[in-house]
């Protein structure tokens, strides 16, 4: 099971809270840009816990992370990163 991230569109700091229930001894959330390029992993240690992403890791878009285990896509998940935000002026 994967949280969604929070907040969402990224903030400064957001988290992932992440459970494996299988016995899986290679894990990670792999990240990926809009186009279905990979743009960061990060390992995963434990079968329960929480990953802290940073905005500055990601440019202005949306990306999609996965949890893996084993080579496998447990669930796939979605999140924005806006390192500005806009104000339309009248």
């Amino acid at each position: 099971a994967v949280s969604d991230v929070f907040p969402n569109p990224v903030g400064s700091v957001s988290y992932i809270n992440y459970k494996i229930v299988n016995d899986a001894t290679d894990s990670k959330m792999v990240f990926y840009d809009i186009l279905g390029n990979e743009v960061k992993h990060i390992a995963i240690n434990n079968h329960e816990g929480a990953l802290q992403i940073n905005k500055n890791d990601f440019a202005d878009g949306v990306y999609f992370y996965s949890l893996m285990a084993d080579n496998k896509k447990l669930v796939t998940k979605k999140f924005r990163s806006f390192k500005r935000w806009f104000c339309r002026v009248k």
